[in-house]
């Protein structure tokens, strides 16, 4: 109920005029947009407002504002396969990259103190071996029992208890494979190491690396009278451990070997306090190998009893079995191509291997490896009874147990050794030559 008061001279208050206030105000942008009140006649408030909240205020009916000109870009969320593909790829990218760099790190400094010359070579250049006038390639191969090529362990640690010779003809794809007894009786500059001017062909390495360990010099000098010896020229030689035969052998998973005959040499069975046998297998048994399975048939040769092996040469020629059956599990299991299995190959060399290939030649050799015939390789023991071949002889020199030229006038005559040798190379360059008739005459047969 309206309460009117009444004036002074008693006249009724005149009613308050409700005024409109410019609630336009908030929602203008700029000054000039305000919209404009109607004039005073015009003005109905009750036709104009919904309600009146309170004395003197009024809310004005809504209307719509005026389109804008100006565009808005909207910003589309990103799609979550996108956010996963970023935070995926980027670390496995750079996880990538440093175990690249890592291992081509690790095959710049392996190869560089197994190889001679810049490992950079062995990816730019790609030179052939060097030949002799045959035509063909010989690496002197050698082993010896020293943790490592800078002569730590005992004295006997750098006696060199395996010697072989491989010549490759890397045109004609054929090889042969030639052992050197350990025993051979030799000449030797060895005063000042263990006073001796001749003795056993295995401390030629030890007489000049004893001096100065100088191992490129005393690598040398056995290639030297290796080629001596054979009537070879001897260019290259690869400087083995027992380590790297063990490590080389489990990398590619063990190899296998078929034995013509029954053998068991007791002389390892300590290492396993006698309940194991580490050399005994029958006779057409073909035996699964792992490294150190190979690494004591390597060394066996019957010195602490057993049987069907007691001499030099026969260890001589299970050495050469065992190499001939690593280049073959290589090939076959392309072992070259993993990238896992040549790394780790690598790994193992170390200081375990040592040699005078250059890494120009790298690339040569892994083609050579990849693609030579291991059947074509021809296996020599100097004395070897199923072939009754005797160019070597045991007898006893000063109380020990030496090995020298049967046949021949003098004990550093190798003339007999040098003509089998020079006959086995013509033998085989004369195979070649008519196998490359035969496939003449093939080729030229009209075919029916």
């Amino acid at each position: 109920m309206t309460n009117n008061k009444k004036q002074i001279d008693g006249m009724l208050t005149r009613r308050t005029k409700v005024v409109l206030r410019d609630v336009n105000e908030k929602h203008a942008k700029t000054p000039s947009e305000k919209m404009e009140m109607p004039s005073r006649k015009n003005l109905d408030p009750f036709a104009e407002l919904e309600h009146i909240k309170d004395l003197g205020q009024a809310e004005e009916v809504h209307r719509e504002p005026k389109p804008s000109t100006k565009k808005v870009r909207v910003k589309k969320p990103k799609r979550l396969w996108k956010k996963i593909l970023a935070f995926t790829l980027i670390p496995a990218g750079a996880f990538t990259l440093v175990v690249i760099g890592f291992t081509v790190a690790k095959f710049l400094q392996t190869s560089s103190a197994v190889f001679e010359g810049s490992i950079v070579e062995a990816f730019f250049s790609k030179e052939k071996l060097a030949v002799d006038e045959n035509g063909r390639t010989n690496v002197l191969i050698f082993g010896t029992e020293g943790f490592d090529s800078s002569g730590s362990g005992h004295p006997g640690s750098q006696l060199t208890d395996s010697i072989m010779v491989l010549s490759v003809d890397q045109d004609k794809n054929n090889a042969f494979m030639v052992s050197l007894p350990r025993d051979l009786y030799v000449e030797h500059e060895c005063k000042g190491v263990i006073g001796t001017s001749a003795g056993k062909l295995n401390e030629t390495y030890y007489c000049i690396f004893g001096k100065d360990n100088d191992e490129t010099a005393a690598a040398n000098e056995l290639q030297k009278t290796a080629g001596k010896i054979l009537g070879l020229d001897v260019q290259y030689y690869v400087h083995i451990n027992f380590k790297v035969l063990v490590d080389l052998v489990d990398t590619i998973g063990g190899i296998d070997l078929t034995f013509d005959k029954a053998i068991y040499d007791p002389n390892f069975d300590w290492t396993c306090k006698n309940k194991c046998n580490y050399v005994k297998y029958s006779a057409g048994e073909t035996a699964h190998l792992d490294g150190i399975h190979a690494l004591y048939l390597a060394r066996s040769r019957g010195a602490a009893g057993g049987y069907g092996i007691g001499t030099d040469f026969e260890r001589g020629a299970n050495q050469q079995k065992i190499l001939v059956a690593i280049q073959k599990k290589i090939i076959e299991d392309k072992a070259l191509l993993n990238v896992s299995s040549a790394f780790t190959m690598l790994d193992s060399l170390g200081d375990n291997l040592k040699t005078n290939f250059k890494t120009k030649e790298i690339r040569t050799l892994i083609d050579l490896a990849q693609n030579f015939d291991s059947g074509n390789i021809k296996q020599i023991i100097l004395a070897n009874e199923a072939e009754r071949l005797y160019l070597v002889k045991t007898t006893n020199i000063n109380g020990a147990s030496c090995v020298i030229p049967s046949g021949v006038s003098g004990m550093y005559d190798y003339t007999k050794i040098k003509n089998y040798i020079a006959d086995e190379i013509t033998k085989l360059s004369s195979s070649v030559k008519e196998e490359v008739a035969e496939d003449a005459v093939e080729d030229a047969t009209p075919t029916p």
